[in-house]
């Protein structure tokens, strides 16, 4: 206990690695849904094997009767001794956290697991775990992990090199039950990263006493290619790029694989979308191409495919790669990416005239006379929208800017008008009026659909509909609350006049006859399990690709809009969240 000024008492808690672990799993593993992200660990060290050739064959075991996972592969297996440690190695990367020997390139060139996290995070957070590793020619050895009581004996050598077995324990995870489809699309990226023809991966699923297995097919790029309209190979050695475009409308699309991680965000991602910017806006310049710069990546398809030596993601869960870019400038080279363009002027000339006709249609759309209530106004972040008809106007109101800037790729903006908010909104239950007036958001949004707060007249009212919308999760709904509240509070007819709405966010979707299905109910999710369609699970609005934001908000026959009336937003809002809460239980069964 430490005193301090005014005689306050501090109680300083010191806890072991575990204890931290289990008190605060999320920042080890991301979400505690469900355990994937522990399986992910594990798949990450035998795919590392896979990925410098040191093993040709993978397994991942589900077995949902026992909620147990197995990972094993025919790799070199865990090294027994561990320097300056007398315990043996897989002990030590099993209980003591930022140990392991992947820090250096000794025993890997190429590597995704990276922290000396994952193992012990498994452990902290299993009722049990297994790990059988090689000895020698003649026996294996077993370690069984009750926490940080661990059992050890020799067996028989076994058809593997390493097998690592955990049981998630259930008080520090909503479901136990992993989505299976979540793991065949890791797997095939391990496939696709390491490309090796001799390699065999397999997913076992025991699942009501019946055994599935899973040949995990090589198909990643293939389907990818299938998927546009026209595309190039760029190819440098530990760097493989397949670039194209797709004539629909609204159709970007960016995958890249990192040392067998699927990942859709970070510095590499930036490099590549500038470099292949700057020259398609070049070249449509000298061509007098009638395109704006931004206008080149609506239509872009890009996966990237990268092997690198030293990595740096954000986070444990890995979700970015976090780099300098000078650290890529020898990997991703622009010359080379420029030199294959200037070779593929064919793909490149079809590309600007299908963005052209793109910009052409859109400019058709803003010739529209505008005058009166729907004429352009200008506020800070609103992106508006040009039709004179004010019924078939709608603003979306919805925080932050990645969402905005995948709406914008998607919306007709004649009809579709977009506030994304920056900044904390303000609670006005519990804010003084000169707070209220003072706040930029609050400001932001009365000018943005133009009436007054407080007034009582909504005749200068710009747009039909105003719908909200937020991610389908506790921050997305309490920003939905705290805009709910605003309406109520200072433009209560509003709502008695019907023009406020919540566009429900789906938490899941699926690709149906090439077409994309928001799903918001369990007869619909039940519907397309029974198909064997693959589910789509989304945490956020900035997941989506532009034409599953198009029809989860945009299109009128597959969004759901709620209308919320008088007295009724609360309750209208505590309905959703019961819905989405049984939808995520019947997605897990």
């Amino acid at each position: 206990m430490i005193t301090g000024i005014g005689g306050i008492v501090l109680a300083i808690v010191k806890l072991d690695d575990f204890e931290h672990i289990q008190l605060r799993p999320g920042m080890y593993i991301g979400t505690t849904e469900t355990p994937v992200n522990l399986l992910f660990e594990l798949i990450d060290n035998a795919a590392d094997e896979c990925l410098i050739g040191k093993s040709n064959y993978m397994c991942v075991m589900m077995d949902f009767d026992l909620k147990k996972y197995v990972v094993l592969d025919k790799g070199r297996g865990i090294p027994l001794q561990a320097k300056n440690f007398k315990e043996d190695a897989p002990i030590v990367i099993a209980t003591k956290l930022f140990s392991g020997g992947k820090f250096d390139n000794e025993l890997y060139k190429y590597r995704s697991g990276l922290h000396g996290v994952g193992l012990v995070a498994v452990n902290a957070l299993s009722s049990e775990m297994e790990i059988i590793t090689i000895k020698d020619k003649k026996s294996h050895r077993r370690y069984i992990f009750h926490g940080q009581q661990v059992t050890v004996e020799d067996i028989p050598p076994q058809q593997f090199s390493t097998l690592v077995t955990f049981k998630p324990d259930p008080k520090y995870f909503d479901s136990l039950l992993i989505d299976k489809q979540i793991i065949i699309d890791r797997l095939k990226a391990i496939m696709a990263c390491c490309n090796n023809p001799d390699l065999k991966i397999q997913l076992v699923i025991k699942e009501n006493n019946n055994t599935e297995v899973i040949d995990i097919p090589n198909d990643v790029i293939e389907q990818f290619k299938q998927n546009c309209t026209e595309c190039i190979e760029i190819n440098n050695d530990d760097f493989v790029m397949y670039l194209g475009y797709k004539d629909d409308e609204r159709s970007k699309y960016i995958m890249s694989i990192v040392n067998t991680l699927p990942i859709y965000d970070g510095t590499h991602i930036k490099m590549l979308q500038k470099i292949i910017k700057d020259y398609m806006y070049d070249k449509a310049q000298k061509n007098k191409y009638h395109i704006q710069k931004e206008d080149i990546l609506v239509k872009m398809h890009l996966l990237c495919i990268l092997k690198l030596s030293n990595p740096s993601f954000s986070g444990q869960t890995k979700y970015a790669l976090n780099m300098k870019q000078e650290q890529l400038k020898d990997i991703i080279s622009e010359n080379k990416i420029i030199k294959a363009l200037d070779k593929a002027q064919a793909f490149v000339t079809n590309w600007l005239k299908c963005v052209e006709e793109y910009r052409i249609n859109l400019d058709k759309t803003r010739k529209v006379k505008k005058n009166g209530k729907g004429s352009l106004v200008v506020v800070e972040g609103l992106r508006d929208c040009t039709s004179a008809n004010i019924e078939e106007r709608e603003i979306f109101i919805l925080e932050g800017e990645s969402a905005g800037g995948t709406l914008l790729q998607c919306r007709d903006a004649a009809k579709h008008a977009v506030l994304p908010l920056t900044g904390k909104i303000l609670n006005v239950n519990r804010a003084s009026k000169n707070k209220f007036f003072n706040n930029k958001i609050i400001m932001r949004i009365f000018q943005a659909i133009g009436i007054t707060p407080f007034s009582d007249d909504i005749s200068q009212l710009r747009f039909g509909k105003i719908i909200l919308l937020a991610d389908a999760d506790p921050d997305g709904e309490h920003i939905t609350a705290l805009l709910l509240s605003l309406f109520d509070y200072a433009a209560p007819n509003l709502i008695k006049e019907g023009k406020l709405y919540v566009a429900l966010t789906p938490l899941f979707g699926c690709y149906y006859n090439k077409k994309f299905i928001p799903i918001f109910d369990e007869d619909t999710l039940h519907k397309f399990k029974d198909k064997n369609v693959h589910i789509y699970r989304y945490k956020g609005l900035g997941e989506m690709q532009p034409e599953e934001l198009h029809a989860c908000a945009l299109n009128p026959t597959t969004r759901k809009l709620i209308k919320i009336l008088p007295n009724e937003g609360k309750t209208t809002i505590e309905k959703i969240l019961q819905d989405k809460k049984s939808l995520v239980s019947a997605y897990l069964l």
